[in-house]
């Protein structure tokens, strides 16, 4: 079954769509990541994804040169820090004026781990899977800023809701 070609059937642009692939797949990624872990893991995972870029990027070049042991790396990292944080894998309940919330944040989280792996792949290899249109909005430098801020910003904001 060819997707681009459904896609086209309900009128969008062969053009965007790759870029509607991708926007299909971060949706369903992160309402499913969100119902899974719930807010405070997706918390949890959130900062342990900001350690593992840390460290990623604190390692010198000539240890990590080839970007699969970068990526093995950063996620073998992450992975060890979300399993060895305690209760990550509790199931949540989550009531109804947070369910929002939570999938946005999976959003966000998805998005910040979907930019780090942009980063550290090769362009021409990333080409494949995001269209040429969004690629710079994945990777320019400030464009990387916003996406590692957002999360933080939003975890923020919900914290200062939450509290009131």
């Amino acid at each position: 079954m060819n997707f681009a070609l459904i896609l086209s059937q309900l009128g969008i642009p062969a053009d965007l769509t790759q870029d509607f692939s991708l926007l299909i797949v971060v949706a369903l990624v992160s309402l499913a990541l969100g119902l899974a872990v719930g807010r405070t893991r997706l918390v949890a995972i959130l900062v342990n994804t900001y350690i593992s870029f840390a460290l990623l990027v604190s390692v010198p070049k000539e240890y990590l040169a080839d970007y699969t042991q970068r990526l093995i790396f950063f996620f073998v990292l992450l992975i060890i820090l979300i399993l060895t944080t305690k209760n990550i894998f509790e199931i949540i309940v989550v009531r109804s004026g947070y369910l929002w919330r939570v999938i946005l944040l999976g959003f966000w989280e998805v998005m910040l781990v979907l930019t780090i792996v942009l980063a550290i792949v090769p362009k021409k290899m990333a080409l494949d899977y995001v269209s040429l249109n969004t690629y710079p909005y994945l990777t320019l430098p400030i464009f990387h800023l916003a996406w590692l801020a957002l999360p933080i910003v939003f975890v923020i904001l919900i914290q200062k809701n939450l509290s009131r």
